[in-house]
């Protein structure tokens, strides 16, 4: 799979890679309208905890990787004893490289 490699940093309303950008981040309009300030700083806060959680996604793949790698071959347990945990880890990543149906 193929992505853009680096630390991936928030620059409102941007997430780059050095400076190469990701995507640009848009206010939630799903949050209603109430014109005040209170409105205005919670599409903002959602803002910024989706850029955060975008942000952490890569190191938190790569870390998944190491461990399914972990699991697979470097571990004297075998992978069924993982139980749940084998289960949710390679979840996660077939999510993550779109082998789950999220991405052709």
């Amino acid at each position: 799979m193929e992505y853009t490699k680096g630390e991936w940093k928030f620059d409102s309303p941007y997430i780059k890679s050095g400076f190469t950008l990701i995507c640009t981040m848009i206010e939630p309009d799903y949050i209603p309208d109430t014109g005040d300030k209170t409105w205005y700083n919670r599409r903002v806060e959602v803002m910024e905890g989706d850029a955060t959680l975008m942000t952490a996604s890569l190191p938190m793949y790569e870390a998944l990787r190491e461990v399914r790698t972990w699991m697979n071959t470097e571990s004297d347990i075998p992978a069924f004893a993982f139980g749940s945990l084998y289960r949710w880890v390679n979840e996660a990543l077939q999510k993550a490289e779109g082998n789950n149906g999220y991405r052709k």
